[in-house]
């Protein structure tokens, strides 16, 4: 079964502008609205290299460590990493609030 990558890349995107605007009409600290979205994007796109098509078919997108594409890959250091980014930034924005 072929998939609409496209389309589906499509809705995420969609669903991350939406995300964006509601973050961006909350107080929140300067960086978490960019944080949050970049990582919505990483997650959606992992996942959806998983509707693409595997090894050995001609056209595929390339495999790297462990058959995961570049994507997936890159995804597995950068999420964590944003992760504890975006963690950092509303812990710092906690301490601002409560000393203002």
């Amino acid at each position: 079964m072929r998939h609409p990558i496209p389309l589906y890349e499509s809705v995420i995107g969609l669903g991350l502008l939406a995300l964006g605007l509601v973050l961006l009409c909350r107080r929140l600290p300067p960086g978490v609205v960019a944080l949050s979205v970049g990582l919505g994007y990483l997650i959606g796109r992992s996942l959806l290299d998983l509707l693409r098509a595997p090894i050995g078919v001609p056209g595929a997108d390339p495999r790297f460590v462990g058959g995961l594409t570049l994507t997936q890959a890159l995804s597995l250091v950068l999420v964590p990493l944003l992760g504890i980014a975006l963690a950092f930034l509303m812990q710092r924005g906690r301490r601002r609030a409560v000393l203002a």
